[in-house]
Parts: structure tokens; C-alpha cells; sequence
């Protein structure tokens, strides 16, 4: 309340507009109707766009997972950018305060955060703004109580078997005893941290990006040697931001996962996997660690490979990366080099581990993937398609390295069995003007 009416009184200077978005989590049930009718009637006595959800929170919880707070919370804030999306709106404001701040510094710390959780509640991340984060629980009480504003109480914030509530009444009044001013010197220690953690991830960035070898949608492929070369401290970074990059975020995974990951770099088998909450599955392979976020359950049989160690695998080639590209394909122990040109600038024909196929044939995004049942293509210079399995067969490819081929696919058409034949219907002919290069690096590992 004390957040809205500043922002209305603010707005009248600056002639901006706001709206109320408003969720009814459902977990109240008398209380919850009557916040969200509170709500609704103040947004009409102040002429302010009103847009409201009701969810099931207990639902949503044992659907994903997780806490029922995270649940709600995840419903909140996807509804609030759902809503900011749909009406233009540019910044969503929430009333965080310094305690709300200084509790869950707190919390980090007793569950063993490191420096990133020392960092708190950030007064701007993305669109979200906290106008309150530096102001104390006191003032806006007073700031209420002195424009005789209205508000509701959360009787369930009086809860302490709830354990942010505890923290809130029981273990912030007991150092307070020790010294008045701590939670004022956590939010402070938390500003001091975050802006810390700012600089050290732009300290960090040109080197993550020397370590990542290949990234794509939901999978990350680190150099294990050039990781082993930095301080254990920015091992963990690395670590965590590939998390990041893959998961979309970091919760359930905690300080053990991370030097998990940390130790299977370090060891000296050249092969290891570790599976992590949230379907993330972490895989090294000789001097690469491979992140993947994975559809599937990870103790289904569709990731369990083909008895010779080889899952399936499929990773997408957008249209700027084929222009000029790398990709790594640890599966296969290779990588593939892509180029566009323009026909006249080939020099010569291509042959071996190279293919040049007409740029205009393919259809973005391409895919390189391995070998599934039923497969077919059309060799270079004949007319019939013919089985991927026959093809093997008849040129001698042991079964045991057949998953391991790297296949090129445009619009569910095989373009390319990587190093052995391209299919016809992609050939160059008198018609081709632009053409796409594409090599196989063999013994990347």
C-alpha cells in the first residue's frame, strides 16, 4: 500500500502510468478473498488499472515440486511479466523492504551461502524494481499511519513454525540484543557483496567464454583444461554460471553439486557423469564436460544410449552459425567447422571430411544429430533413398561407432552423413549460388 500510493503521487510528477496486478495464491481462504476485494476497490477508488489471478498453490506445488513459497512465488512473478507484456507496461514494482532484505541474508547464511547469497534482495534485476529496499518496516508504517492509509495484515506472517517468520520474530529481536543496528548492517553487508559479485561476474565473463567450448539451447560444453587452470574460486564461478546457462536457474543445487562437478573435472578417469535436480545431467568426456538440460527423466531408457556408451543426441544449427561456425559434438569425439560462401570463392572441389552442400537446398534451423531407427537419405549420385543402416553396413562402419557419426539434417532430410557421404538432393549444381562448407575435425578428444 505504502509502495502504491508513492508511485501514484510520484506518477502525477512524472506522468507515468501504473496498474495493480494482484494474485490470489487461494491458500487463505476467507483472508485471500478478502485481500483480493481490498485490492480491487482501491484500484477503482483510484481510477488505476486492475488485472487479477487466482491460482492453486497447493497444485502448482505438486505438479513442479519444490516449496509451496517457490511455487507461489514462480506463479506470481510469471503472471506479473505475463501482464507487463500484454499492456506495455516497462517496470514492475514489488514492496521489498530493508528487513525483507537484511531476513533473507540471514537464511543464506545459516544454510551455508556462499558470497552470490551474501548479496540479498538486488534493488533492480531485469524489469523489477524495489523502490522500499532501504526503507525500514517502521517508516512505512509511519508513512501509512501519517496519510491514514489503509491496509490488510497477513495474519500468516505471525506464523514462526514458518521458518522465514522465526527469523523474522524470534532470531533478529535475539542479536538485536547484541547490537541494535544488525539489520541495518546486513542489508548494508548485502550491498557491499552485491556490487562485489557485479564486478567479479564482469571479471569473469571473458574468461567463461574462453572455457565454454560450444553452448546452445539447453546444453554447455566446457574445456576441462583450460577450467583446471583457474583458482578454485573461479572454478566455482565457472561452474555455477554453466549451471545458470543451461538450468535457467540455480535453485536445488547447492555448494556439494557444484564441487561435484569440480571433482569429476579434477580426476583422472577421463569419463564420469553426475545427475543433478531438475533434469540436468552433467557428462565428461575425456577433456570435455558437457551440460545438458535434459526433456526426460534421467533414468529413462531413451537416455540410456545403445549399450555401446552413446546417447542420443541432437543439438541445432541456427542460420547465423552456419554463416560461420564451430560446434562441438563431444559424442563423436569431433567437432564441425561451418562456412557460407559464395560458389565462385571454392577452391576446388571438396573432398574427404569436407562437404559442400547448395546453401538454398537447406531449410533453418538445420540439425546435427546421430543415427535413429528408420533413417534414410540418397547417396551422392543415386536416385533411390536408402536405410542409414544399410549404408553402414555396406561401408564396413562397425555398429559399436555407428551412433557416434554426426548426421546433418535440413527439414527432416539427411544432408550429410558427416565424413562419408552428403545426400544428393543437396548436391551443387550449374544453378548454385551460394554454398554452405562443412568439415569434420576428427580426434577433437
Amino acid at each position: 500500500m505504502a509502495l502504491l500510493h508513492a508511485l501514484i503521487e510520484l506518477g502525477k510528477e512524472n506522468r507515468y502510468g501504473i496498474a495493480i496486478a494482484h494474485v490470489n495464491h487461494g491458500l487463505r481462504g476467507h483472508a485471500s478473498e478478502r485481500d483480493a476485494v481490498f485490492v480491487a476497490r482501491l484500484a477503482k477508488k483510484h481510477n488505476v488499472p486492475y488485472y487479477e489471478k487466482k491460482i492453486d498453490a497447493f497444485a502448482i506445488q505438486k505438479k513442479i515440486g519444490g516449496s509451496l513459497e517457490e511455487a507461489g512465488r514462480d506463479a506470481r512473478y510469471h503472471f506479473f511479466h505475463e501482464t507487463a507484456d500484454r499492456y506495455g507496461y516497462d517496470k514492475i514494482a514489488v514492496g521489498h523492504h530493508l528487513e525483507d532484505d537484511a531476513e533473507l541474508i540471514l537464511m543464506n547464511m545459516i544454510r551455508g551461502s556462499g558470497p552470490t547469497g551474501m548479496a540479498g534482495i538486488a534493488p533492480v534485476r531485469g524489469r523489477i524494481v524495489r523502490p522500499l529496499i532501504h526503507c525500514r518496516r517502521s517508516d512505512i508504517r509511519s508513512f501509512l499511519h501519517t496519510g491514514n492509509i489503509a491496509y490488510v495484515h497477513d495474519e500468516s506472517n505471525d506464523n514462526t513454525r514458518f521458518h522465514r517468520n522465526h527469523v523474522r520474530h524470534c532470531l533478529i529481536p535475539a542479536l538485536e540484543d547484541y547490537n541494535p543496528r544488525v539489520v541495518e548492517n546486513l542489508h548494508k553487508m548485502g550491498q557491499i557483496a552485491g556490487s562485489e559479485n557485479g564486478w567479479i561476474e564482469g571479471m569473469l565473463s571473458p574468461v567463461f567464454d574462453a572455457v565454454a567450448a560450444d553452448r546452445s539451447k539447453g546444453r554447455l560444453v566446457l574445456d576441462i583444461e583450460k577450467a583446471k587452470r583457474q583458482h578454485v574460486a573461479v572454478k566455482r564461478r565457472i561452474v555455477r554460471k554453466a549451471l545458470f546457462t543451461v538450468k535457467g536457474d540455480l535453485r536445488r543445487i547447492g555448494f556439494a553439486h557444484i564441487d561435484a562437478i569440480i571433482a569429476l573435472m579434477d580426476k583422472p578417469d577421463p569419463s564420469g557423469r553426475i545427475d543433478l535436480p531438475d533434469r540436468i545431467r552433467v557428462t565428461r568426456k575425456n577433456t570435455f564436460l558437457i551440460l545438458t538440460a535434459e526433456k526426460q527423466p534421467l533414468r529413462s531408457t531413451a537416455l540410456a544410449g545403445d549399450g555401446f556408451g552413446v546417447p542420443f543426441y541432437e543439438y541445432t544449427v541456427a542460420e547465423k552459425q552456419a554463416v560461420s561456425g564451430r560446434m562441438v559434438i563431444p559424442e563423436a569425439g569431433a567437432h564441425i567447422v561451418l562456412t557460407r560462401l559464395p560458389v565462385e570463392d571454392m577452391d576446388g572441389f571438396p573432398s574427404g571430411d569436407t562437404a559442400a552442400l547448395d546453401w538454398d537446398r537447406l531449410v533453418f534451423p538445420l540439425y546435427v544429430r546421430n543415427v535413429r531407427p528408420g533413417d534414410r537419405f540418397m547417396p551422392l549420385g543415386m536416385s533411390r533413398t536408402q536405410k542409414l543402416k544399410d549404408f553402414f553396413i555396406n561401408n564396413k562402419i562397425p555398429a559399436e561407432k555407428r551412433r557416434r557419426v554426426p548426421l546433418l539434417q535440413s527439414k527432416g532430410q539427411v544432408a550429410w552423413i558427416a565424413g562419408l557421404r552428403m545426400d544428393d538432393r543437396f548436391k551443387i549444381t550449374r544453378e548454385t549460388k551460394t554454398v554452405l562448407m562443412v568439415s569434420l575435425v576428427k580426434d577433437l578428444y
